[in-house]
């Protein structure tokens, strides 16, 4: 055999060396850390950035960082990052935990205030339009035509707020709440028209 086929022989094992030797040990774990980071994170992804937006957002730094050392071939780094993600994640996943239940508690509340003022709201609303409605003289401030457009206005706030509580008989506590935010604005709007005091409720739900 000729020196230049020897040569020939050689030349693929040196290429298979040479593409071994580019290859990093680290390099599949480094992968792997990324994958199982961004599987943690999309899992706690919408509550954490809604209950907790500061600890995801160290999170996802953190695995942003792991992605671009990825990229420059950096897998140590990557590694050691890894690291100091899982205990920000246990970090994330307690506070969200904790404030779900604070909003949980905090929920119930408004609830329960709303359940307490707003049948009391609606009566006194309706026994107002009943008294503008047979009075001859309409209050300052009050026009024929408010009168005459209050009972469909009644109306729409007693069905926003049956709306509320059929909501919240079928466990969705936060879309009750929201349900009948929207009826106390209407029934303080609807007070304010026919010139009665707006009860604390109603005009908070304003805001």
């Amino acid at each position: 055999m000729t020196a230049t086929s020897l040569r020939s022989c050689r030349l693929p094992a040196l290429l298979l060396l040479a593409a071994l030797a580019g290859c990093s040990p680290l390099k599949d774990p480094a992968e792997a850390a990324i994958a199982d980071a961004n599987a943690a994170l999309a899992k706690v992804g919408p509550d954490g950035q809604k209950y907790a937006p500061k600890e995801y957002q160290t999170v996802s730094d953190q695995v942003a960082a792991m992605k671009a050392a990825f990229d420059k071939k950096d897998y140590e780094t990557v590694l050691n990052t890894v690291r100091n993600v899982g205990p920000n994640l246990r970090v994330l996943g307690e506070a969200i935990t904790d404030r779900k239940r604070q909003a949980r508690i905090a929920l119930s509340e408004q609830w329960a205030a709303m359940s307490r003022d707003v049948p009391g709201a609606l009566g006194a609303v309706e026994a107002r339009v009943a008294e503008l409605q047979k009075g001859h003289k309409l209050p300052k401030g009050v026009t024929a035509e408010t009168v005459a457009g209050a009972g469909a206005a009644v109306e729409a706030a007693k069905q926003g707020w049956s709306e509320a509580e059929s909501t919240r008989k079928a466990g969705n506590v936060e879309e009750a709440v929201d349900k009948g935010k929207a009826a106390q604005a209407k029934l303080g709007e609807l007070m304010a028209s026919l010139a009665m005091p707006a009860p604390a409720t109603a005009t908070a739900a304003k805001k």
